[in-house]
């Protein structure tokens, strides 16, 4: 059974103007992944820099599964969830949880329903970040 979710990490501005950046995915482990985002962010690493960052938060998703070949993916665009979008903004130290199906909109403010800075969100007791991720 599925239980997807999307980490989208925004890189800097892209080629044509807009925000660009990867997402994250994982098939089966996304009740999960808003913790899993939290403990990668508890590291204290890399926080302005988008490409090491993306890559600590997937490493620390696949942690223990590095040699499957599935349950987890890179792309340039969101997977089908009924879970929020987590989406990671190095540049500004901001977190944010983003309406399910607006990938497109995700950097607009009304598309985002709760937003933290990278220090709030690892300081934040785990059951609110958790009742946040299964408020949709």
């Amino acid at each position: 059974m599925s239980d997807t979710g999307n980490v989208f990490v925004i890189n800097n501005e892209g080629i044509l103007g807009g925000k660009e950046g990867v997402v994250l995915y994982t098939h089966s482990e996304g009740q999960e992944l808003a913790l899993v985002v939290k403990k990668a962010l508890s590291k204290k690493v890399r926080w302005d820099d988008a490409a090491y960052l993306g890559r600590i938060i997937f490493c620390q998703m696949v942690k223990g599964k590095e040699e499957e070949d599935f349950g987890f993916g890179l792309s340039n665009e969101v997977f089908e969830s009924r879970r929020p979008i987590i989406v990671i903004d190095a540049e500004n130290q901001e977190i944010s949880f983003c309406y399910p199906n607006t990938f497109d909109q995700c950097l607009i403010e009304e598309a985002i329903f709760v937003k933290w800075t990278f220090e709030e969100y690892i300081k934040t007791i785990d059951l609110n970040i958790q009742n946040k991720w299964e408020s949709i």
